[in-house]
C-alpha cells in the first residue's frame, strides 16, 4: 500500500488582489471628503441663521426707544441722552452709512452745511434740533434736565420718522 505524503501541494496562500495601503489610502481620502464637506456645510448653515438673526436697523432702534421710555425715570437725564443719541447714531450709520455716530454734533452740523448728507432733508433737520437738545442734556446740566427728557425722546422718534420713505403719490 501507498502511504499517503505528507506534501500536501493543494494549499495557496491568500494574497489580497491588490496592496492594503492603497486600499487605506483612498478611504482615508474619502473621509477626509466627507469631513470637509460636513464642515462646510454647518458652517454655510450657521452663517446664513446668524445673519438672519440680525433685526434691521429699525425694528433694533424702536426697541431701543422702547426700553429707554421704560427706563426713563431710573435713568439720569445726562444718561438717558447719551444712551438715545447713541441709539439713534448707530441708527443712522447703518442705514444711511452717514458717519454722525463719529462725530460732535459741530462736526456733523459744519459737514452737512458744506457737503451735504445723504440723510433725508427733514431728518437731518429734526437730527439738527435733537443733536442741540441732547447736547444740552448731556453737558449743560439744567436744572430742568428731567423734564427735558420726554420732548428730547419725541424729538428722537420725529427724526426716526422723517427717515422713513414717503408712501408714492398716487395721481387720478
Amino acid at each position: 500500500m501507498n502511504a499517503p505524503s505528507d506534501d500536501i501541494l493543494d494549499i495557496v496562500v491568500l494574497e489580497p488582489k491588490e496592496p492594503i495601503t492603497s486600499v487605506i489610502f483612498w478611504l482615508l481620502v474619502a473621509a477626509i471628503l466627507i469631513i470637509a464637506f460636513a464642515i462646510g456645510l454647518w458652517s454655510f448653515l450657521r452663517h446664513r441663521a446668524r445673519k438672519k438673526a440680525v433685526p434691521p436697523p429699525e425694528i433694533r432702534v424702536a426697541d431701543a426707544l422702547k426700553k429707554l421710555r421704560v427706563e426713563r425715570e431710573q435713568l439720569e437725564p445726562n444718561r438717558f441722552s447719551l444712551r438715545l443719541s447713541g441709539a439713534l447714531k448707530d441708527f443712522l450709520t447703518e442705514k444711511y452709512e452717514d458717519p454722525v455716530r463719529y462725530e460732535t454734533t459741530q462736526e456733523f452740523l459744519e459737514r452737512i452745511s458744506k457737503r451735504g448728507s445723504c440723510l433725508p432733508e427733514a431728518a437731518q433737520n429734526s437730527l439738527h434740533e435733537f443733536l442741540v437738545a441732547s447736547d444740552e442734556l448731556k453737558f449743560g446740566n439744567p436744572v430742568d434736565a428731567a423734564e427735558k427728557t420726554e420732548p428730547l425722546l419725541l424729538k428722537a422718534s420725529e427724526v426716526i420718522q422723517n427717515c422713513r420713505p414717503l408712501p408714492p403719490i398716487q395721481r387720478s
